[in-house]
Formats: structure tokens, C-alpha cells, sequence
């Protein structure tokens, strides 16, 4: 059986930033964010769909990589707004119960 991706898949999988990386997602109690590539990370941000920014989600691992506590998210789906280098740059996770 052949699938076809629907045009939301190619949407979805097209906006994706390469350079940015969340695992696992969905996101259980916790999930890494990484950044790669050489430029420097002057921001991030994780908000709900409603625009909330969620305060205290966000550990620093290293310079390049973020631990996100998702035991402190109700279940939904939330944005991750990252500004590396020049570019601002937005990645979706969903998070599980």
C-alpha cells in the first residue's frame, strides 16, 4: 500500500528548523532541546497556543542544549521560540500525560 503525505505533512515536515531538535517528542516528564550548527543561541522561549509564555519549563544542560520539565505541563501542545544567530526559529512538541 502506497501513502501519500497529505499537503499538512509537507507543511509540517518542510517548516521544520534543521538546526533544532527536540527529543522525545511527545514530551513525558522531560525532553532535551538541541541546538546545532555554529551560531549562538540569544534566546529561548516556550509558550502554550494560547501565547502564555511558560515560566521555569527550562533548564541549561550546555551552551547548546536545553532540558525542558515537562512534569510542569498539562497535557497540550506548546511552541518552542528559539533566536539563533539572526533568525528567529519556532519548533512544536506535544506534550503527553
Amino acid at each position: 500500500k502506497t501513502v501519500t503525505p497529505s499537503l499538512d505533512d509537507e507543511l509540517t515536515t518542510s517548516m521544520l528548523p534543521t538546526d533544532l531538535i527536540i527529543q522525545p517528542n511527545p514530551v513525558g516528564d522531560f525532553a532535551l532541546v538541541q541546538i546545532l550548527g555554529k551560531e549562538d543561541l540569544k534566546l529561548i522561549e516556550i509558550y502554550n497556543l494560547a501565547g502564555t509564555k511558560m515560566e521555569g519549563i527550562l533548564t541549561k544542560v550546555t551552551d547548546r542544549t536545553y532540558r525542558i520539565d515537562g512534569g510542569r505541563l498539562v497535557a497540550g501542545v506548546y511552541l518552542v521560540h528559539t533566536l539563533i544567530g539572526e533568525e528567529m526559529k519556532t519548533i512544536r512538541f506535544v506534550k503527553q500525560n
